[in-house]
C-alpha cells in the first residue's frame, strides 16, 4: 500500500511538471521588435513571443523592460511587459 501511494504521488508530480508551463520574469533591453511575428528579442539574445492581449506600440529598441513569460516547449510567451528604469 505504501509503495503504491508513493508511485501515485510520483506519477502525479511528473505529470504536472511535464505538462505545466513554467513562468518566470526577465529584465533586459529590447534589441529588436518584430511586428510581423509579434515578438521581441532582448539583450539576453532570446526571442519572446508577445501574448495577444499586449501591445508593442509604446516600446522601441533600446527600451529597458521587465517581461513576465511562460515557457511551453521551446517557446517563451510574454503575458506582461512593462518599462523599467
Amino acid at each position: 500500500m505504501r509503495k503504491s501511494m508513493s508511485l501515485l504521488g510520483a506519477a502525479a508530480f511528473f505529470s504536472l511538471t511535464a505538462t505545466g508551463a513554467s513562468a518566470a520574469d526577465v529584465t533586459g533591453v529590447i534589441q529588436t521588435i518584430d511586428l510581423a511575428a509579434n515578438a521581441i528579442t532582448l539583450s539576453d539574445g532570446k526571442q519572446y513571443a508577445i501574448g495577444p492581449s499586449l501591445k508593442l506600440d509604446s516600446f522601441k529598441a533600446g527600451s529597458k523592460v521587465k517581461a513576465t513569460f511562460a515557457v511551453s516547449g521551446n517557446k517563451r510567451t510574454v503575458s506582461k511587459l512593462e518599462a523599467v528604469k
